[in-house]
This record gives structure tokens, C-alpha cells and sequence, in this order.
């Protein structure tokens, strides 16, 4: 994703330099083959999606998501093409430098505006313009997807004082249009303990 005009003037904090980012995408192939012949009985493609966006401007997060999308869209829609690729799942992960206030208990929510005031910073949005993206282009939130769920998604910044979820991992069937019910669907969703980086990673058991 590189940089754009306008991109520096995207939200309300100073900044002398925006850095380009990486929307890096990828096909699996999980068919499963008949032991007899080596014949492929069941062919299954999964596209997976990574990123990291920019850590200082929701408007700009939001613009480089709306730009990963398109691209998985341009990608879906090739006619040149097998018509199968367009009907695999996608998963979304990577650090969205983004949270939301209903992903949060109430002193966690605390917590997040108190260190906003210390910093001196306006207040934090409640919602996300990246997740709302998501949402809106067919993808669903995995910790949510998994039927027996915490009531809140654990924070996974930072290690040494873990405040928010802003590391995310977003699922769709088939985007657009969805299939009539889920072909892909969130058995595990959880939080890693390590402390390899400043941010706790995140994994999800899948069930295709």
C-alpha cells in the first residue's frame, strides 16, 4: 500500500512522514486427494490476507483497508480466473492499530481514555472506521465467531501493560455475495501468552 496524496493530512495528529504499508495476500490450497489414485476429491482454495496499518490516523487505517479490500475484490472478480477462486473464504489478520469501545469491559474502557489524558490526546473514538470497513465488506470478527466466546476479547497491547485489542483476526466466506451459511467457521480463538513482542499474537483453530 504505498503512500497516496492527501495521506498526510488524514486525521487530526501531527505527523512529518507516513509510512507505506503491506497488505500481503495468499492462496491455500487444502484439497484433500483419494489415497488410491492420488485424485483430488474435494478441492478447497483459502485466501489469507496480512497487514499492518498505519499506527497514528483512524481516516488513513480505514482508507488502506478499503484499498486491501478492493484488491481482494479485483482478485475474486478476474475472469481469467477459476470461477472456484472467487468462491473461497478469506481471513484477515494482522496488527490494525484499531479498537473499539464495545470489545471492552468498562474498566478496561477507563483504562484506554484515562492514558488518553495523560497523553494529552482528544478523546478515543468508540467505534472503528477499519472494522466497520470489515463488516461492511462481509467479513465477521473470529473472537465473536467462536460459540462459547469471553463476554470481551483480551488486550494484545502491550505485554508489559496489556490495554487494548488492537490485533485482530476478520473471516468471510465468500465476498461478496456470502453463501446461504458459513463455510468456514471459528472452533478456537485465542491469546498467546509470549512476550517475544511487544504485542501478545493471537491464533484461531478453523474449521472448513
Amino acid at each position: 500500500l504505498e503512500t497516496q496524496e492527501g495521506d498526510m493530512n488524514l486525521g487530526s495528529q501531527e505527523r512529518s512522514f507516513v509510512d507505506p504499508r503491506a497488505f500481503s495476500m495468499a492462496t491455500i490450497n487444502l484439497s484433500s486427494s483419494n489415497k488410491d489414485d492420488d485424485s483430488v476429491v474435494e478441492e478447497q482454495l483459502v485466501g489469507i490476507c496480512c497487514t499492518h496499518l498505519d499506527h497514528k490516523s483512524e481516516e488513513l487505517r480505514e482508507k488502506q483497508m478499503q484499498r486491501g479490500l478492493a484488491e481482494i475484490m479485483a482478485s475474486t472478480n478476474d475472469k481469467t480466473k477459476k470461477s472456484k477462486l472467487a468462491k473461497m473464504p478469506w481471513v484477515i489478520c494482522g496488527d490494525l492499530n484499531t479498537f473499539q469501545k464495545s470489545d471492552c469491559s468498562s474498566d478496561g474502557w477507563k483504562a484506554i481514555v484515562n492514558m488518553y489524558e495523560e497523553n494529552n490526546w482528544s478523546s478515543p473514538p468508540e467505534t472503528s472506521l477499519v472494522l466497520k470497513a470489515l463488516e461492511n465488506g462481509g467479513f465477521r470478527d473470529a473472537f465473536y465467531d467462536v460459540h462459547n466466546h469471553k463476554v470481551h476479547p483480551d488486550p494484545t497491547c502491550w505485554t508489559h501493560k496489556p490495554l487494548m485489542r488492537i490485533d485482530h483476526m476478520w473471516i468471510s466466506d465468500d465476498p461478496p455475495p456470502n453463501h446461504e451459511k458459513p463455510v468456514m467457521t471459528v472452533t478456537q480463538y485465542e491469546r498467546f501468552e509470549s512476550k517475544a513482542s511487544d504485542h501478545f499474537p493471537i491464533w484461531i483453530d478453523l474449521e472448513i
